[in-house]
Parts: C-alpha cells; sequence; structure tokens
C-alpha cells in the first residue's frame, strides 16, 4: 500500500470511505479491518564524529619522534615501552616482499626498513594509516637451516608433545577394551560423539583440526574400535557408528562446490596473506626456477 494511503486511514473507522485527490487521479479509499492497537517507539539517533584534530596529531607524531630519538638501542626501547605503558606488538616471520602486519595499515615501509637494518636498530617514526610507528628489529633467520638457539622453543614444544603422544598411546594400548564405555571408564575420560564427519571435513567438533582422525574416520569399518590414533592436540580411539552413503550427483547443480574448490586453489596459488592465501604454487615455481627475487630494494 503507497504510504499516503496509509497515512489517509490510519486513524479513520472501519468501512468509512475516504476521497483523496492526487495529481495522478482521485481514489476512494476504505478501511476494511484493524489489527490490535500497540504503542510503538520511535527512536532517533544523534551522532557526532569523534576524530583527532591536527594539533593532536602534530603532538603525537612529535611524542613518537621524541621516543624514537630517545631509544636509540633495544634494552632501551624496550625499558620506556613499559616505563610509558605503551602497545608494544610482535610481527615474526616477516618477509622480505612482505606487504601484511597484523593490525597496521600498509606496512610495507616498515618491512622493507627491517631488511636494511640489524639486530637492536631502532626505526624512526613511520606514518601507518592513522598510526604512528617506531620499529625494532629482534631478530633476523638466515636462508637455511636455523641454529639451534633460534628454534630451541619450538623443538622442546614438539618434543614435549611427542612425549606426551608416547605415553597416552601406551595407556590406550594397556587399556584396550570391547567398546569405549569401558575404556573410557578405565582412562576416567568421557565419550565424545561427532557427526557429519566426512573426507572433506577440516575439523572435528570439539577437538579442532584433526586430519588424521578425519582421515581414519572415513576409511573405518562400521562398529570396529580402532587402534589408538595420534592427533594434533591428544591420542584418540574411534568407532564409526553410522556411514550415511555418498548421494548421486545425478541432476545436482556442482556449481557451490566448483566455486569453493576453486577458491582455496587460487589461495594456494596467490600468495596474498590478508585474505588467506598461502602461494604455495608460486612459491614452488620460483624455487625450481632458482629466481633471485629482489623487488624489495624497489618498493
Amino acid at each position: 500500500m503507497p504510504i499516503d494511503f496509509f497515512n489517509e486511514l490510519i486513524d479513520k473507522n472501519i468501512n468509512e470511505i475516504v476521497v483523496l485527490e492526487q495529481n495522478y487521479g482521485v481514489h476512494l479509499l476504505v478501511k476494511t479491518a484493524q489489527g490490535e492497537k500497540f504503542k510503538k517507539v520511535q527512536v532517533g539517533i544523534l551522532e557526532r564524529k569523534v576524530a583527532p584534530s591536527t594539533d593532536t596529531y602534530k603532538k603525537t607524531y612529535a611524542s613518537a619522534s621524541k621516543f624514537a630519538g630517545e631509544n636509540r638501542k633495544l634494552d632501551k626501547f624496550n625499558e620506556s615501552v613499559t616505563k610509558d605503558g605503551l602497545i608494544k606488538r610482535s610481527a615474526p616471520g616477516l618477509t622480505e616482499n612482505g606487504t601484511f602486519i597484523p593490525g597496521l595499515e600498509t606496512p610495507r615501509q616498515l618491512i622493507r626498513w627491517a631488511y636494511n637494518s640489524k639486530i637492536g636498530d631502532v626505526s624512526e617514526v613511520f606514518e601507518l594509516g592513522k598510526r604512528y610507528v617506531v620499529g625494532a628489529l629482534t631478530d633476523i633467520k638466515e636462508k637455511g637451516i636455523a641454529p639451534l638457539k633460534q628454534v630451541e622453543n619450538q623443538i622442546r614444544l614438539a618434543v614435549i608433545k611427542e612425549k606426551k603422544a608416547e605415553v597416552l598411546l601406551k595407556q590406550l594400548n594397556e587399556a584396550k577394551s570391547a567398546d569405549l564405555a569401558s575404556l573410557a571408564q578405565k582412562i576416567r575420560k568421557e565419550v565424545k560423539e561427532a557427526k557429519n564427519i566426512s573426507f572433506t571435513s577440516f575439523q572435528v567438533p570439539g577437538m579442532g583440526f584433526e586430519p588424521t582422525v578425519i582421515a581414519n574416520a572415513v576409511t573405518s569399518e562400521k562398529g570396529k574400535i580402532s587402534e589408538p590414533i595420534k592427533g594434533e592436540s591428544g591420542v584418540y580411539v574411534i568407532n564409526v557408528k553410522v556411514i550415511t552413503p555418498s548421494m548421486s550427483t545425478e541432476g545436482v547443480d556442482l556449481n557451490i562446490d566448483r566455486n569453493r574448490l576453486l577458491s582455496g586453489l587460487k589461495q594456494r596459488i596467490y600468495p596474498n596473506p590478508q585474505f588467506g592465501g598461502t602461494g604455495e604454487v608460486i612459491r614452488s615455481l620460483l624455487e625450481a626456477a632458482d629466481i633471485k627475487d629482489e623487488r624489495s630494494k624497489f618498493y
């Protein structure tokens, strides 16, 4: 119903005829029924944009410049950050041609600075979007095999994870049982159920990223308890309760699945980490062709 018709009839009685003259004709209107009346509230929102002024930008830049000038060494940099209550962020794994640092707009100039500096150097002030940033280089990972000290923590975590898995595998092998309920009781754990697991599943509900568990689930026989499976976050024993046969694709529009798979393939081809791209394919081609990439010297 046009809004002008509605406005004309809103306060009229049932079956009351109304004549409405307009430029495009004369209309006879009648209200035939009316719903229950109830109160409505109209909300008006007044907004006022609060943005930093030119003076604020100048003062902030002056403060950042003073900080960069007074803290030219890494230890002094860290000390002043703590003392002044400033926000410090870490950006590990920067690549020479990288264009992305979480939380910063267009950080390319900061990345270029890092690749032309020495450990312990402190940068000048960079204006990145609406932020003034001062960087400090804390570590350099040289090409090739990393020294033990550089990966010590990663190795320690990996070894601890491996040893924990060995202990859990031993416990589960010793506590073998005819059903999951009895096994769970022996090791004082609970049985959990995961539904709709398929070959294309990325994770298991309640367990997270577990590709080995998924692979075992989709290839196991129905009703057969599996051997202990070493996963990413634990050791698991599974029992497939229901197997749903694959649907026929006859007459089914597969464009949605096709587009999803193409999107995933593009992410593997193009190196755009901001949008999930890994660039595996391009990287492999560059390595195979032995190309020396020196774009970072120019932009």
